[in-house]
């Protein structure tokens, strides 16, 4: 399977979370068990806007070319990302 395909694939399915977890929020919640309030409903809008934006970026994705550069700015980010979490906590 080529990255091309995978990054469709990633799409559909973030775009079919995404759309899930805005419109039908209340029902996945039921679905678990859990009360659906409306502050539980504006994090799955949320939550939802999140999957919808990892959906466009696979997309937008799908023909990039290779590039060590953008892996080490990845890297570095989700690094900084945990540092300040961890940082945050203490």
């Amino acid at each position: 399977m080529t990255s091309q395909i995978m990054a469709l694939i990633m799409t559909g399915a973030g775009c079919l979370l995404g759309l899930r977890f805005i419109f039908a929020g209340g029902l996945v919640l039921k679905e678990w068990g859990i009360e659906a309030t409306g502050d539980s409903l504006v994090v799955f809008r949320r939550i939802g806007a999140i999957y919808l934006s990892l959906a466009l970026m696979f997309f937008l994705g799908r023909a990039a070319a290779p590039s060590d550069l953008r892996s080490v700015f990845g890297e570095v980010v989700g690094a900084a990302g945990f540092v300040w979490v961890w940082w945050g906590g203490r």
